[in-house]
Parts: C-alpha cells; structure tokens; sequence
C-alpha cells in the first residue's frame, strides 16, 4: 500500500479495468466476455467498477472509444511506481 499509494484490491481492478479497455477498443466480444477475460466473475461487477473508474459504462465508453486514452488510464495504474 505504501509503495503503490493504493490498496492492493484498487491496482487489480486497475489492472483488470486497463485489459477490459484494451478488448473494448480492439475486439467486438460481448461486453459479458470481456468482463469474464478481464477477471470479473459477474458482469454487475464489472460495470460498477468500470463506472466508477471511468465515470461511464463499458458500453459507453466502447461507443466512444476514438476518443479514449488508454495511456491515461495507464497513468492511473502505474502513478505508484513512478
């Protein structure tokens, strides 16, 4: 926690968040299968940290994903480590 300035359950959901984007922008696999491959067992799960992280949904943020910046979000997980 105090080297990552974040407890250990925040950067995994990070982490899963940063691939579930990656699949949204580059796949066109159901938003279900995606919250599977990204580590969530229930897709409600999934939306509300994916909402809470991002401020949207996951279909709203696919919707828009020209405008997306995954290299944001990998600011947001890796900040601890810089």
């Amino acid at each position: 926690h105090n080297t990552m300035h974040m407890s250990p359950v925040h950067y995994i959901n990070l982490v899963r968040i940063e691939s579930a984007c990656r699949e949204l922008m580059y796949s066109k696999n159901s938003i279900k299968n995606v919250a599977a491959n990204a580590g969530f067992s229930t897709i409600t799960s999934f939306n509300r940290t994916f909402k809470t992280m991002l401020g949207i949904s996951p279909k709203e943020w696919r919707e828009n994903r020209k405008d997306n910046n995954i290299n944001e979000l990998k600011r947001m997980v890796f900040n601890g480590w810089e």
